[in-house]
């Protein structure tokens, strides 16, 4: 999963800044999209499947000054698994936004990312 990661993070580097939102969560996958102005278009989509936890806002903006995504591990994945008693853990991915200070995180099985604009019919 460290090949996606760093796919992501290599796109977002491209931008100043990428809003993002929560698309859609359903079963056991999750749906967020990218856009530096989602009025017009989404620039990626990125498709997390087998989630078993998650903590993060539906809506929030990331400055890719630093990865904005990461594979999270050691002993920071110890705390959050012993704190939100995440069960069925494959991998851990945390996201760094704007205005807040700890990463949000996804536990999931797998991702899939998708960097096509599409253009939204205004």
């Amino acid at each position: 999963m460290k090949n996606q990661i760093d796919e992501i993070n290599t796109f977002l580097s491209n931008n100043n800044w990428m809003d993002f939102r929560v698309k859609s969560f359903a079963n056991d996958s999750l749906i967020l999209l990218g856009s530096t102005d989602f009025y017009y278009q989404h620039d990626i989509k990125i498709v997390f499947e087998g989630v078993s936890s998650l903590s993060l806002r539906t809506e929030w903006v990331s400055s890719p000054d630093k990865p904005v995504f990461s594979l999270i591990e050691g002993s920071e994945s110890f705390d959050l698994i012993r704190d939100f008693e995440i069960e069925n853990i494959n991998t851990i991915i945390g996201i760094k936004a704007d205005d807040i200070a700890k990463k949000f995180f996804i536990a999931c099985q797998n991702l899939q990312i998708d960097t096509s604009t599409v253009i939204y019919d205004t």
